[in-house]
């Protein structure tokens, strides 16, 4: 049995490393890896979810001209395709890069995903440190990464509630961050989702917002993080430990004949808070992005 690891890698370069130390190097990754000899960061093969998205942060911003396919490898093991998906640059945290396996909906309504289920894939980043020939990921100030990443995913988990953590979230008058998350899944069939926030003023007032389209600009103290079609739900009040939610209807209401089937959407809480002045302003959370199921 294949355990998955929980633990999020942090690491610096190896003191053996050749690299030199103003070179791109990894510092996170969302599979539980390990550093190794020579500046290699590997880890034990892991189970993973057909629909889970794989995340790498280093220690600079990446110059998204550099995310390609040749620098970012991701194949089957048993036959050596390339499973579709998306490679992302963050433009809210310009040093992670992510591949998001491709939602893929059929002429008959079924879902599949671009890892298929049950496989094996390996993953692997070429880094100088280990002699690789590139194409590298390279940082804003040109420097081509440092680490060699090489990890083994396994698909066993199956399909999972599809949520991803997009855009940033500001401190507000609370001194903390507004932090949106979720329960329940993005099925329409079981119509349980359910959009839950934290770190607000008590006691305050606000709504969820759902978009078609992801954004980046600045609102109030903080950013916003949804665009395209906009669904503004009811407004909110938190309660005196500073959280709120919402059940989010993806069947009935306003916004469930748009909740189409393969469709991705981008949800967020804008509230009021106060300004550093005293003055009244607006506060917002993060954003997660899901997409919805049969």
């Amino acid at each position: 049995m294949r355990a998955r690891s929980t633990a999020t890698l942090l690491l610096v370069a190896s003191a053996t490393s050749p690299a030199l130390a103003q070179d791109l190097q990894i510092v996170e990754c969302s599979l539980g890896c390990a550093s190794g000899s020579g500046g290699q960061i590997t880890c034990s093969t892991v189970d993973i979810r057909e629909n889970e998205q794989i995340d790498v942060v280093f220690d600079r911003p990446v110059d998204p001209a550099s995310v390609a396919a040749a620098a970012f490898q991701i194949v089957d093991v048993a036959n050596g395709a390339v499973p579709p998906g998306q490679l992302v640059a963050h433009p809210e945290d310009p040093r992670r890069i992510s591949f998001r396996p491709e939602l893929i909906v059929t002429g008959t309504g079924a879902v599949a995903f671009g890892f298929g289920r049950n496989r094996a894939y390996q993953i692997r980043i070429p880094g100088t440190a280990q002699g690789d020939a590139g194409p590298f990921l390279t940082g804003t100030d040109g420097t081509p990464n440092t680490n060699r990443l090489l990890c083994t995913v396994f698909t066993s988990l199956g399909v999972g509630p599809g949520f991803t953590r997009e855009c940033v979230a500001t401190v507000n008058s609370t001194g903390l961050p507004a932090r949106i998350d979720a329960t329940g899944t993005t099925s329409r069939l079981a119509n349980d989702l359910t959009l839950e926030v934290s770190g607000l003023p008590a006691l305050g007032v606000g709504a969820f917002v759902v978009g078609s389209e992801p954004a980046l600009a600045r609102i109030g103290t903080g950013a916003r993080c949804v665009a395209g079609t906009l669904f503004g739900q009811s407004v909110v009040t938190s309660d005196a430990t500073g959280r709120a939610s919402f059940a989010l209807d993806l069947v009935g209401g306003d916004f469930g004949p748009s909740a189409l089937v393969g469709t991705t959407w981008y949800a967020q809480y804008v509230f009021r808070d106060r300004l550093p002045t005293g003055a009244a302003g607006v506060g917002t959370s993060d954003a997660l992005r899901f997409t919805v199921h049969p």
